[in-house]
């Protein structure tokens, strides 16, 4: 890495960074963006992500719990402007008043845990997240979470 140009680098930066972005706003496919309330979120999480890692930077000594591993760990957290922009738009999505519809979460795909397919079955343990398919099994919020849906093909939607 330390060989390569920097031109090259930035190049090959803004593919990836590109990409990062592209895949993050993919999940958006399925919601209704000519909705108000579907821009508001998105548009105030993406604000906030933006402004609040640049206030952090400008006020540093903002956080100040007394332990200064947990400080810096808060600064590192609410310094990443996608971590905040993700959890705002968590809170949002969940807090104001939508329609099913309006969210997307009608187009979800469908949680089921014995379908008797096995090539569907050998699918899903693949793309699954280690671990988290066990939780959504467990607890039913956990199917929730917008970028933690599970892997499943041509289901309806049951909710």
């Amino acid at each position: 890495m330390a060989s390569l140009p920097d031109p090259v680098i930035g190049g090959v930066s803004i593919i990836n960074l590109g990409l990062l972005v592209s895949i993050g706003l993919s999940s958006l496919q399925r919601v209704n963006l000519s909705s108000t309330r579907n821009l508001a979120v998105l548009g105030t999480s993406m604000y906030i992500g933006l402004v609040s890692s640049e206030w952090l930077k400008r006020s540093k000594d903002t956080i100040n719990t007394g332990n200064a591993s947990l400080d810096q760990v808060l600064k590192l957290m609410l310094g990443t402007q996608m971590f905040v922009a993700g959890l705002t738009s968590i809170i949002l999505d969940n807090t104001v008043k939508g329609t099913k519809e309006e969210r997307g979460i009608k187009n979800m795909s469908y949680f089921d845990t014995g379908s008797g397919n096995h090539l569907l079955d050998k699918h899903q343990s693949v793309y699954d997240v280690p671990g988290v398919s066990k939780l959504q099994r467990k607890f039913r919020i956990f199917r929730h979470i917008p970028f933690l849906q599970p892997y499943r093909l041509n289901e309806p939607v049951n909710l």
